[in-house]
């Protein structure tokens, strides 16, 4: 509160209009997200159906708000489905996977599992990033990565 009368306050001394969000509080603080990444297996022939699982979680010391998990599958696979351990919403568009996860509490944690099938015969990365509007003072620890290795 005192914030915001001290941004109004300076706003008419200089004749400016101050503005901000009503609830804007809610991402102030700072979240650690973190996301870990697993594929089962980790060699598959063409054809094969396998699974992304993405695990995440907020090590605090803050709830993060309006969490989102984003994984552009590699070329050489298609995507047959997702499920998640709590509610979720997720897109799969252009080859983008993009899940809504809403807020985090301080330390809960979920996963994603993602199944693919493969394609083409090569080895292929998949990268998985979680963000949330709530600062997070460790971004290190925000992108995970898992290769596959797809056989004829």
């Amino acid at each position: 509160m005192r914030r915001a009368l001290a941004l109004a306050s300076l706003a008419a001394a200089i004749g400016a209009t101050a503005v901000w969000a009503v609830g804007a509080s809610a991402s102030e603080g700072s979240a650690d997200l973190t996301i870990d990444h697993v594929s089962s297996p980790k060699s598959v022939h063409v054809g094969g159906t396998f699974e992304y699982v993405v695990f995440f979680a907020d090590n605090g010391p803050d709830s993060a708000v309006n969490a989102q998990l984003v994984d552009p599958l590699p070329a050489g696979m298609t995507f047959d489905g997702v499920t998640a351990t709590r509610p979720v919403s997720c897109n799969y568009s252009g080859g983008v996977l993009t899940c809504g996860l809403g807020g985090i509490s301080l330390h809960n944690q979920g996963s994603l599992t993602i199944t693919v099938t493969a394609t083409q015969v090569g080895r292929f990365k998949n990268t998985a990033t979680i963000s949330s509007d709530t600062s997070d003072p460790n971004l290190s620890n925000n992108t995970a990565h898992r290769v596959v290795k797809v056989t004829p």
